[in-house]
């Protein structure tokens, strides 16, 4: 049956629910939507920005609030990839996927599992940069502007991590090193 015009375009025998040229139309536009897609995705690196990824690392992530020095109890994580997106201005942010690794509840640091979603965010000096920490050629300790994290009952951890233009190093956030 033809729906649309009275001559049938066929393909394969069979005929077009189209008219003649609409098909041409149709691919046109989705071109054209995935192209504009594509160009939107991806203005940081547009505008002058680094993007680099690190993969297969260690490190911490809190999982509960907790009355004790830090606020929160800490488990070990192992992470797949953490992503970070630098703008031109300096300015940065990480994202990073990872799964908590001792879910023995053995954990050295006193956490376990939650049994509902986590979830911590919070300012400055809280969160170092586990890409500088775990970068292979200059290793530095870079602390955060801001942090949001989930962790999941499954021990699955995502975390966001955003840093200023300026960054925020140990001395920064906590004074000088003590005097010997």
């Amino acid at each position: 049956m033809i729906l649309w015009g009275s001559t049938a375009h066929t393909s394969g025998g069979l005929p077009s629910p189209y008219p003649e040229g609409d098909e041409l139309r149709r691919f046109t536009v989705l071109v054209g939507v995935l192209l504009l897609g594509s160009l939107t995705a991806l203005p940081a690196v547009g505008g002058g920005a680094m993007v680099d990824t690190i993969r297969d690392f260690t490190s911490v992530v809190a999982v509960a609030d907790a009355d004790n020095e830090l606020g929160v109890l800490l488990m070990n994580m192992h992470c797949d990839f953490l992503k970070r997106v630098e703008l031109a201005d300096g300015s940065a942010k990480e994202t990073m996927s990872c799964q908590i690794t001792d879910s023995d509840g053995l954990d050295p640091f006193g956490g376990t599992i939650p049994t509902t979603t986590y979830k911590n965010s919070g300012g400055e000096c809280v969160w170092f940069s586990d890409y500088w920490s775990n970068h292979p050629t200059e290793p530095q300790e870079i602390y955060g502007s801001s942090y949001s994290q989930q962790v999941s009952p499954s021990g699955k951890v995502h975390a966001t991590i955003r840093y200023q233009a300026e960054p925020l190093t140990a001395e920064d956030c906590f004074g000088p090193p003590p005097e010997e």
